[in-house]
């Protein structure tokens, strides 16, 4: 992720300490426990910016199934989650949530147990800080057992939550069409779905998405299709994620395939010139970093050129790398800000930091990494050069302004 830039602290993630809340999974050894695996934190955790009891589950995967009403700027739909209880006795599920989300009901099935009907759960909703709010949610006692999967659906509508930004078409760069976007790092994903946000959890998932004519939809997924005729957009992320790498954006977008695995999204009016300051440049990147740190898990590599309203210049969404389109000025914070979000794919994305606490690690990391694929790609005199540039303040790449945004 690059620095922030103009983000307002309503929509920042809170510096101050927080209380520890939600219920704690609690062992024999009297401490917060869990089983290791696919979804399950590692032990003993307390993520503070965190309102969930996640280590009293394994999230296995969710669903998401939504309609896009760029109208009335909602997402309404629902959300599907495939649990399993780690240890006896839990009998309450706490996800994190927000006061934009509109909760309408949840229910629960077991399958394979003669409880396939959906079952209507009770529940409330607690504040939590500035961060959002705490979703309760009652289980049936005969259903929640240690190993057992049980399918919880959360039927819901999003409102004006910090994590959706919705722009009228005379705030993108065609101003023909609006466009919607997700912005989820650090903990803001909670207004786009109810979950447990901490990046101590990760989880496949998939997606479907309904869009009025004329719109695309992308995601931080491995894999997409759509069908004209139902204006239906799927999507399959088939590596485990944490709930901010969750990542949407649906308007007037088109691409150019700018490598075997890697394409250029953008309003059709910046496109030639994100492609022409990009050209093969990505394909090159991953291949050197390939080299140095293995395989490149992903699968894809795409990047997205937003509107200048995107509250960060970058951001490593793995298979979607969202980017702010003021930045295709400067040439110099382009390869900069590209390559780093490349690294976030060995560490950040891969090997995830446990909590926000740690964040250091995932930067500092990706940081490292963006330097030694700029040294083996161009000399060390330019990986001097851009050395330099990300560690000074990003004020000239924040404060290009849209208008000013010329392909030479």
């Amino acid at each position: 992720m690059a620095e922030l830039h103009q983000t307002p602290t309503s929509l920042c993630c809170c510096r101050k300490s927080l209380p520890v809340s939600g219920a704690r999974c609690v062992g024999d050894s009297g401490r917060p426990s869990a089983s290791p695996g696919p979804g399950s934190p590692r032990c003993p955790l307390v993520d503070v910016a965190s309102a969930s009891n996640f280590r009293c589950f394994q999230l296995q995967h969710f669903h998401l199934d939504l309609r896009l009403n760029f109208a009335v700027k909602e997402m309404s739909g629902w959300l599907v989650l495939d649990l399993v209880p780690i240890q006896p006795g839990v009998h309450t599920l706490v996800l994190d949530s927000h006061p934009s989300l509109l909760i309408h009901s949840i229910d629960s099935k077991v399958p394979g147990l003669g409880l396939e009907e959906p079952v209507s759960l009770t529940y409330r909703v607690d504040p939590f800080t500035d961060y959002g709010s705490s979703l309760n949610i009652s289980l049936p006692a005969a259903a929640v057992k240690p190993g057992r999967l049980i399918q919880i659906t959360v039927r819901y509508t999003t409102t004006d939550g910090p994590a959706i930004w919705w722009l009228d078409s005379e705030l993108t760069c065609g101003q023909s069409r609006p466009l919607v976007f997700t912005q989820g790092h650090s903990v803001c994903n909670r207004s786009f779905f109810p979950c447990f946000d901490t990046p101590a959890v990760k989880s496949t998932y998939t997606a479907t998405v309904r869009v009025p004519d004329g719109v695309t939809v992308l995601m931080s997924a491995s894999r997409s299709s759509y069908s004209k005729q139902d204006r239906v957009f799927e999507f399959s992320m088939e590596f485990p994620v944490p709930s901010y790498l969750v990542a949407l954006v649906a308007g007037d977008l088109q691409h150019v395939d700018v490598g075997p695995r890697s394409r250029v999204w953008a309003e059709p009016c910046l496109l030639s010139c994100a492609v022409k300051k990009l050209g093969g440049s990505v394909e090159r990147w991953l291949g050197v970093a390939e080299e140095l740190f293995g395989p490149y898990l992903w699968g894809r590599c795409d990047i997205v050129f937003l509107p200048p309203s995107f509250p960060i210049v970058a951001m490593e969404n793995p298979c979607l790398t969202f980017i702010i389109a003021s930045i295709l000025e400067s040439s110099e914070f382009l390869l900069i800000d590209v390559i780093h979000e490349i690294a976030h794919g060995w560490f950040g994305n891969a090997v995830t930091n446990a909590t926000w606490e740690e964040m250091w690690l995932s930067e500092g990391l990706a940081t490292y990494a963006q330097r030694r694929i700029t040294t083996e790609a161009y000399g060390r005199h330019t990986a001097s050069t851009a050395s330099t540039a990300s560690t000074s303040t990003a004020t000239e790449a924040q404060v290009v302004m849209f208008p000013l945004l010329i392909c030479r």
